[in-house]
């Protein structure tokens, strides 16, 4: 954990920019209401022509205009005297934050969330700063720390990729297990079922492939973030997972290649469960436009599945909220209706927020425990049919 500046905690300068601006506006309206009512008054007196309250209206409206000169101007001396006194200290950020500074916070984070994570090798080191990097708003700068992200992501997956050879398989972003051999990772995932002495490393034979409820369906593959790769333990023998922990729109689109790649050298005809959004749910629109695209190119002979983003605990801090979930669900539904070969799964309505975040929810608040991506798992398959 990170003990930081008060003024260097992003979620904090983002309030106090509120409040800036709570302040500014305070500063300008509060002495216009101080002078117009003194002038209001003296105005009034004059039309009375009471000599001894005009004079008590002109000190009145004179006390006013020193309030509203202090008013105005005492915000900004105090600001000059930490700027003198406070020297290079990071308490300086709490002054005139804009969105260079929030973005500078939040680049400092991810910088040391990667450090961390590079070094402990720790999945949920990565997942802050891919959290924090989720809230940097320059785009190029945000570009530069996903790149570099991605690379300590590697490192990661092939370093738990390597316990897989004790049949203990770990993650690994191209991972291939199959059945009789070693408990799974997560993240890009395929496998098949089969005899032989299959391990995490996948050194086993594949087998012959078992059918889904869809007795015409050689299989089901599963596209996806974290939330994807958390199914993994649900699955079964002829459902293989192609996801990523902290995926985004870029990444389905990458998921989406390698997924072509495996339908073109297969003679089967597959469900493709597609399970994204929760880390990008402001690109609805081209998540809706991908889905359409890759159910147009694939064939009418696989079938497309679009999962509702599901449920979080809003009391954890987490780029996400319920409501913005909601929309992005209520969006890709409409969006996708049109479509022939693609089936939209509600899977969020299917359980009250409470009973999600009281049952189904992990302590993160965002991924789900056992019983959580069991029961997704059984809709989804009632989904499918």
């Amino acid at each position: 954990m990170f003990i930081l500046s008060l003024c260097d905690v992003p979620e904090v300068l983002e309030v106090l920019q509120i409040v800036e601006v709570i302040i500014m506006a305070f500063r300008i309206a509060a002495p216009i209401i101080l002078i117009v009512s003194g002038m209001i008054t003296l105005m009034n007196t004059i039309k009375s022509g009471n000599e001894d309250l005009l004079a008590k209206s002109k000190k009145v409206l004179i006390n006013k205009i020193i309030a509203a000169v202090l008013i105005f101007f005492v915000p900004l001396l105090v600001e000059l005297i930490i700027r003198v006194a406070g020297g290079d200290t990071d308490y300086k950020n709490c002054i005139n934050i804009n969105e260079s500074t929030i973005n500078s916070a939040y680049s400092s984070n991810a910088n040391r969330y990667m450090d961390s994570a590079k070094s402990n090798l720790s999945r949920s080191d990565y997942d802050r700063a891919q959290s924090s990097i989720n809230k940097i708003t320059d785009e190029d700068l945000k570009k530069k720390y996903q790149d570099r992200l991605d690379e300590i992501g590697k490192l990661i997956d092939e370093s738990n990729g390597s316990n897989g050879s004790s049949g203990n398989g770990g993650y690994n972003n191209t991972t291939t297990r199959y059945s009789g051999g070693g408990n799974y990772g997560n993240n890009t995932t395929t496998r098949y079922s089969g005899g032989g002495n299959g391990n995490g490393s996948g050194n086993g034979s594949s087998g012959q492939k078992t059918t889904t409820s869809s007795k015409t369906m050689a299989g089901t593959y599963y596209l996806g973030d974290s939330r994807t790769n958390g199914l993994a333990s649900t699955l079964g023998s002829n459902e293989n997972v192609i996801a990523k922990d902290g995926g985004n729109y870029n990444d389905f689109v990458t998921h989406t290649s390698t997924l072509k790649s495996k339908l073109k050298n297969s003679t089967g005809n597959y469900n493709i469960v597609l399970n994204y959004g929760v880390n990008d749910l402001g690109n609805v629109n081209k998540y809706c436009e991908g889905y359409k695209s890759l159910a147009n190119t694939i064939g009418s002979n696989h079938k497309v599945y679009v999962v509702s983003v599901n449920p979080m605990n809003d009391s954890t801090k987490w780029n996400a909220t319920n409501a913005s979930i909601n929309s992005f669900n209520s969006s890709m539904k409409s969006c996708i209706s049109s479509v022939s070969n693609i089936t939209y799964c509600d899977v969020n309505s299917t359980a009250s927020n409470d009973k999600w975040v009281k049952d189904y929810l992990s302590s993160d608040g965002l991924h789900y425990n056992s019983n959580g991506y069991k029961y997704i798992h059984s809709k989804i398959l009632s989904c499918i049919g």
